[in-house]
């Protein structure tokens, strides 16, 4: 079943995608110096001492700056994350995190689908905080992919779980 929606979420991006032709990217960046994005998301992760359970991720940042790479921008920023896993026992957790955005429309492909597809990355302190407290580097990584200016399907990996979900862009 999970499976399921995931492939179904993805094959709409893909079709929203083709059916919005244009690039909704700015300077070649998606979240650009300045923009703000809240994010939600459900997911399957894991826990202490549980294989797996459902999650439900929500998380809010802010970009800074950029800089070019080359002839390539990345736009820069602080991101904060918030989990709840659903599992046995309880996960809560929640970190912040520098991240590093790239959008593929900066590097002018013939495809009008990857110029509204953003990666990123993001590295900083996770902590859980059920069902004992403890503290470490945690990483995020994933794409957005933009169905509109304000509005993208969500794929996020890090802090204990894999997640869908949407980002709104502020």
């Amino acid at each position: 079943m999970k499976k399921r929606v995931a492939i179904l979420v993805l094959a709409i991006a893909l079709l929203a995608g083709f059916a919005y032709g244009e690039g909704f990217s700015k300077n070649g960046m998606m979240l650009a110096p300045g923009n703000s994005a809240f994010n939600a998301g459900v997911g399957y992760g894991y826990g202490w001492g549980s294989i797996g359970g459902i999650n439900i991720t929500a998380g809010y940042e802010m970009i800074f700056g950029k800089f070019d790479l080359g002839a390539i921008p990345l736009s820069f920023g602080a991101a904060a994350r918030l989990g709840i896993g659903i599992s046995s026992p309880l996960l809560v957790s929640a970190g912040a995190f520098g991240t590093l955005h790239f959008c593929w429309g900066a590097l002018d492909l013939p495809s009008s689908f990857l110029n509204n597809l953003e990666t990123y990355l993001g590295i900083g302190l996770g902590m859980s905080i059920v069902p004992a407290f403890t503290l470490g580097f945690n990483t995020i990584g994933g794409l957005n992919y933009f169905i509109s200016d304000s509005m993208a399907v969500n794929f996020e990996g890090g802090m204990y779980s894999s997640t869908v979900g949407v980002l709104l862009k502020l």
